[in-house]
């Protein structure tokens, strides 16, 4: 199954790192950070996070017809 790992740079809870690791152990995953975003992208950049979220989805929604 495929997986899109999104991070915040900025993130003091966890370590863009950590997530690196994560995205890393998960095959077909996809790993973005996004610069200038502590931990809650979604509330702090939702427009940039739809940018990344809905290419992903679309070329992932293609494969499986």
């Amino acid at each position: 199954m495929p997986a899109l790992v999104v991070w915040g740079a900025e993130d003091q809870l966890i370590s863009a790192e950590a997530g690196r690791r994560a995205a890393a152990r998960m095959p077909s995953s996809e790993f973005v950070l996004m610069e200038g975003v502590g931990h809650v992208p979604m509330e702090e950049k939702p427009d940039e996070l739809i940018r990344i979220v809905l290419p992903f989805l679309e070329r992932h929604s293609l494969e499986r017809q």
